[in-house]
């Protein structure tokens, strides 16, 4: 595995300056359940990692404003799988957690990882589209929502 500068932001602000500062070479690790194998096996040669783990924003299930849940990005399988709230109100998003890999990998593996690595099979994709989610997508550039 190459050297890479590893990058620890206490914020979604600092996590959007180090991403916009680092280039191309850039990848963002949640679970890494997908990054690290491909930069093990030198496929992804990033010069900066970004570890989202120290953003408690993106590990949060909380309330939404006004109707639904706000689930972040760093959310695990596992705790979607788990959480009371999810399995309550929204069990599909619930047992679409539970479809993912074995439980240690459930225990890494992130919604926002799922979503983003743009696999046919993600498992979590389709209860959200069912439910007529909402992303919210932070940037240089300000918040957007899709």
């Amino acid at each position: 595995m190459r050297r890479f500068e590893l990058v620890l932001p206490g914020s979604v602000e600092d996590c959007v300056k180090a991403l916009t500062s680092g280039g191309a070479e850039t990848k963002l690790l949640a679970g890494g359940t997908d990054l690290l194998p491909q930069m093990k096996n030198g496929l992804l040669k990033p010069a900066r990692v970004i570890d989202l783990s120290g953003i408690a924003r993106l590990r949060a299930i909380e309330p939404g404003n006004g109707q639904g849940i706000r689930i972040g990005s760093a959310v695990t399988a596992r705790r979607l799988e788990l959480d009371r709230a999810v399995r309550a109100h929204y069990l599909s998003l619930a047992e679409s957690g539970a479809l993912v890999g074995s439980v240690q990998i459930r225990n890494l593996a992130t919604l926002g990882g799922n979503l983003c690595n743009a696999a046919p099979s993600a498992d979590m994709a389709p209860p959200l589209l069912a439910l007529d989610a909402e992303a919210v997508i932070i940037g240089p550039k300000g918040e957007r929502r899709v």
